[in-house]
């Protein structure tokens, strides 16, 4: 009788996850036929610049261009952290020195891209000097943010640290696949003009659907506007790329029984941040609708395929090992 009632619970499960698999991947779709045939008019609504402007006023959007990547490197700190304690519980004495203070470089140099990442963007609005005191303290700052960074972690159990470090490559892996495939996209195979490029040039007809593979064709062929490099990487949206490292929080509840019944949580609030931030992107007209979405697909994929590797698959050879 509990043997029934234990299929029957699997059995509904499965078919709640199956109907939000297909309704995720149905609203996608749909998504993604609008935007084919929509781009330029969604861009328009909702882009907040005025014509013959290089950037947007509006404050939501300058928020998620100025702190939306900022995610990324957070979630990388954090991953070369766990692997910092993981050499100290785990690495002989030869190499444990070593790797640690290559981890403690790793972990400062993504801090002062992050910060240097941060003042580029508001540099966009508000111009910032550069003086050596400034430089001095970004290096303090990032100094302090790694000392705390890794002495935060030294509470956490020796157990959960091995448990964390699946999650820990699972973060670098897709951070380094899901963003080399959108910058080279970006800046190679696409080379779309941006929205705020055209409505600063006042010119909508440059405007090319996502599947249009431009390459550099269409920035060398209008180098006359002196419009920078940078103008045509529209498509996919690097920010929201960034954004979807937040995806890898859905591997939480595979790695820890307790965080199970938060499932929903771990799935959810990705979601929600991503969607943020591509909105961001959009009413800043730096980006659009189809940019998004496809850099929400990368990443999303990058996340599935590197929790398959690195949990479901050896969690699926141990079942198979154990005759279950």
């Amino acid at each position: 009788m509990e043997s029934k009632d234990l299929d029957n619970n699997k059995e509904i499960k499965n078919k709640r996850k199956n109907i939000f698999i297909w309704s995720g991947i149905t609203i996608f779709f749909i998504l993604i036929l609008i935007a084919t045939f929509y781009d330029l008019q969604i861009s328009q609504a909702l882009a907040s610049v005025e014509p013959g402007e290089t950037a947007t006023s509006n404050l939501f959007a300058i928020i998620f261009e100025v702190l939306g990547e900022s995610v990324l490197y957070l979630f990388l700190v954090f991953s070369f952290s766990v692997i910092f304690w993981w050499c100290y519980y785990n690495v002989k004495n030869n190499w444990k020195v070593l790797c640690q203070i290559l981890l403690s470089i790793a972990i400062f140099l993504t801090y002062i891209i992050c910060i240097n990442k941060v003042i580029s963007y508001l540099n966009a609005y508000q111009t910032i000097e550069i003086t050596s005191y400034f430089l001095i303290f970004s290096i303090f700052f990032a100094s302090l943010l790694t000392l705390l960074t890794i002495y935060s972690l030294k509470f956490i159990k020796k157990q959960n640290i091995s448990t964390l470090l699946k999650f820990a490559l699972i973060i670098i892996c897709v951070a380094a696949v899901s963003n080399l495939i959108t910058q080279f996209s970006k800046g190679i195979v696409f080379g779309r003009m941006r929205f705020i490029a055209m409505n600063f040039v006042e010119d909508f007809s440059y405007y090319t659907p996502w599947y249009m593979l431009n390459g550099t064709g269409l920035k060398e062929s209008l180098t006359f506007l002196g419009l920078p490099a940078d103008a045509f990487k529209s498509f996919p949206s690097g920010h929201t790329t960034a954004a979807g490292i937040t995806f890898t929080l859905i591997c939480l509840p595979l790695l820890f029984e307790k965080l199970k019944k938060y499932k929903l949580f771990f799935w959810i609030a990705p979601f929600i941040y991503v969607v943020i931030v591509g909105l961001a992107r959009v009413m800043a007209g730096a980006h659009f609708l189809s940019d998004v979405l496809f850099a929400i697909l990368i990443t999303f994929l990058a996340t599935i395929l590197f929790i398959y590797l690195f949990i479901q698959r050896k969690n699926k050879q141990k079942n198979i090992k154990n005759g279950l």
